[in-house]
């Protein structure tokens, strides 16, 4: 007698199982959702209950043991699991811990329809593709009931009552927009940036045979996930697929239930940093598998230096990079709290503290030159460097660097106006062999060293730059709104300046140098006095030739 007491509730679920299936074979049956914008009906959770021990029963049927003792516990560790419970239904799929929202995948008849023709691209989905109306139609779901872990209370959780509209949330703020549309791979699966191949720049990334087959068999040619508020939006050529929904209540659900997973480290670290702040970022990425260049757009940079040297960028600490701080130590005690740099294929701006310092110009030429050189100091190859640069060609880049400590500069230095006299004018040729200035002005060394001067011998440093330039000639030319670099008379790079900027470059450029200008109050007067006020008016022609 007990046993069919036990039974009758089952035979119970069965029957409404078997009429509503009914239903949807004679009304429903050729897979078109209800056109009313609701579903006919909604199944109570079929109640799975689990002991500690993994044994499970359905309304007090037995189901022998489905889970391990430690897979229970794990379940138990996910923010204090009691229920998990698993909903589809005409809105969506969503998911439950303790009766809370931890995930929800939204759909519309666009988006079924897309996911539909994804599914029956694979034979062993193609039979859940012809069900998801019907899944939409009347909804049903799966309960896994847990007991509390070991000294837990016992949670009263409301049961599922059935279908509420989703409620995004609206952040008070959302980052500066972030595209990157810059990445493809093309048939072989090799990674593209820009049309660059990522392994000219250092980057190892490619995809293997089977997932670049996966795409090429869906005839899948681009991914595009963009997130907004309310959650990610997912597209494949372009047509929608379900959201991935979130809000601030569910990030927290599901934070709680991921952090127990994850080992102590970066994937934590990207979790815990990421998801609370999915609602406010703005960030769309799209790629594509046809090989076809991208079109490059970077976006604008926002980085902040935090104490030790980690690294926060729009707002996300990103682990396990850091900036060594003896690096960025010498710009701390110069008092620098920030940095703005814009740089294109042709001009590099800098601000320091919001101070706008000589804005540097370069050519084609100079990109080459300038590859070479950094190549040359910073042991890099040059192909990576050019790749680099090609890169910053096609899309440039803005950046604003906030540096630990928030500090000021040393105030930029008030140029004084040049004194009313003629523009100097100054014409020189200075040989160069092997670093010895063998003759000044035409005036041989042995010459000048006979009258008692003598020249000075150029560091290896400034001869490695010189010879990076791979020139014969180098030209050096001073005018009032700049300097100019000619390299065998072809320009390479100038930089524009006023006494503004001049200014800012020098009260930047004095705590730097240290006790090279506290030790010469003179050499100070006379650069500031002098030097820096006939860079306004000056007509200097300076040419290097090296032997």
């Amino acid at each position: 007698m007990q046993e069919r007491r036990k039974l009758l509730p089952i035979l119970l679920v069965i029957l409404v199982v078997l009429l509503a299936a009914f239903t949807l074979v004679a009304c429903g049956g050729s897979g078109e959702v209800d056109s009313r914008g609701q579903s006919w009906m909604n199944l109570p959770s079929l109640p799975v209950n689990v002991d500690a021990s993994g044994n499970a029963n359905i309304y007090g049927l037995g189901l022998g043991q489905v889970l391990t003792p430690d897979q229970v516990q794990l379940m138990q560790t996910m923010g204090d699991a009691q229920r998990l419970e698993a909903r589809v239904g005409f809105e969506g799929v969503s998911v439950l811990k303790n009766g809370e929202d931890a995930l929800n995948v939204i759909w519309n008849d666009e988006s079924q329809g897309n996911l539909q023709d994804l599914l029956r691209q694979t034979p062993s989905a193609a039979l859940a593709a012809d069900y998801l109306p019907m899944l939409r139609n009347v909804g049903v779901g799966v309960a896994l009931n847990l007991p509390p872990a070991q000294g837990a209370p016992a949670l009263n959780i409301p049961k599922w009552t059935g279908p509420t509209p989703f409620q995004p949330s609206a952040p008070a703020e959302t980052t500066p927009p972030i595209d990157i549309g810059f990445l493809s791979f093309d048939s072989s699966g090799q990674a593209l940036i820009a049309g660059i191949p990522a392994s000219t720049l250092g980057i190892p990334l490619a995809l293997d045979a089977g997932t670049m087959g996966m795409l090429q068999q869906f005839g899948i040619g681009d991914v595009t996930v963009d997130t907004q508020p309310d959650g990610l939006h997912l597209a494949l050529n372009g047509n929608p697929l379900p959201v991935i929904a979130y809000n601030d209540s569910s990030l927290t659900t599901l934070q709680s239930m991921l952090t127990p997973l994850l080992p102590a480290g970066p994937a934590a670290d990207i979790v815990n940093g990421l998801l609370p702040r999915l609602p406010s970022l703005d960030l769309n990425v799209n790629v594509g598998f046809n090989g076809a260049p991208a079109e490059i757009t970077l976006p604008d940079i926002n980085l902040r230096l935090t104490e030790g040297g980690g690294v926060n960028a729009f707002g996300l600490d990103i682990p396990n990079v850091s900036v060594p701080m003896d690096s960025l130590q010498p710009l701390i005690d110069a008092g620098i709290g920030s940095l703005n740099v814009r740089a294109s294929d042709q001009s590099i701006d800098l601000a320091v503290n919001g101070q706008q310092l000589p804005t540097i110009n370069f050519t084609p030429a100079g990109r080459t030159a300038i590859a070479g050189i950094v190549s040359s100091q910073a042991g890099v190859s040059p192909e990576l460097i050019n790749a680099g640069l090609d890169i910053l060609a096609k899309g440039g880049v803005a950046a604003a660097i906030e540096l630990p400590g928030g500090g000021s500069a040393a105030p930029a230095v008030t140029i004084p106006a040049a004194p009313d006299v003629a523009p100097p004018v100054i014409r020189a040729n200075i040989v160069v062999d092997n670093g010895e200035i063998v003759s000044f002005g035409g005036i041989p060394a042995a010459t000048l060293g006979a009258l008692g001067v003598t020249l000075p011998t150029l560091p290896p440093e400034v001869m490695s730059i010189l010879g990076g330039l791979g020139a014969d000639t180098i030209n050096l030319t001073v005018q009032p709104d700049g300097l100019t670099i000619l390299a065998s008379g072809e320009e390479v790079l100038s930089v524009a300046y006023d006494a503004t900027s001049l200014g800012a470059l020098w009260g930047l450029a004095k705590p730097l140098a240290g006790a090279t200008l506290a030790d010469n109050p003179g050499l100070t007067q006379l650069i500031e006095q002098m030097i820096l006020p006939m860079m306004t008016i000056a007509d200097v022609n300076v040419t290097i030739e090296l032997q």
